[in-house]
């Protein structure tokens, strides 16, 4: 039997992190490229704003455009991704908080982590007033030490 996918969604911050060999910070996010080369991650993404923050990223573009085709990563409803994305930017409206796209990434496809270097972002990933009632909160994945808690290793 097959199971459902792992969803993980990867910040735009930390694209050439994870998948970057020559990146200093790769080490870091490695286990996060082998969960999704073996298949044990899949990417979520989708949104007006997510998907405008990788087209400044030609390679990545089209690395995520290779996952979707291997079904290691998946779109979801780029509208409803929108919609959410509204709602917590009025919700976070007097911060500094600019990853609202990420969160509403999560409510839509219910992603178990999401992976990010932007550390003031990770209270709002952690608000559980910023999902809907009994959502269940993302494992934020941010270097090796925590792969096991975040991917399950």
């Amino acid at each position: 039997m097959k199971l459902p996918p792992r969803f993980i969604i990867i910040d735009a911050n930390v694209l050439a992190c994870v998948f970057d060999p020559k990146n200093k910070l790769h080490v870091e996010f490695s286990p996060v490229k082998k969960g999704v080369e073996r298949r044990r991650l899949t990417i979520a993404f989708g949104g007006t704003r997510y998907l405008k923050e990788i087209k400044k990223m030609p390679n990545y573009l089209r690395l995520i455009g290779q996952f979707v085709t291997a079904n290691k990563a998946k779109s979801f409803d780029d509208q409803e991704i929108d919609k959410q994305e509204q709602r917590i930017i009025r919700a976070t409206s007097d911060s500094k908080f600019d990853d609202q796209h990420i969160i509403a990434i999560q409510v839509v496809s219910k992603a178990r982590v999401i992976c990010s270097h932007d550390m003031r972002a990770h209270p709002f990933f952690k608000n559980r007033d910023l999902y809907p009632k009994n959502h269940p909160l993302p494992k934020i994945y941010t270097c090796k030490k925590n792969a096991k808690a975040c991917l399950g290793r």
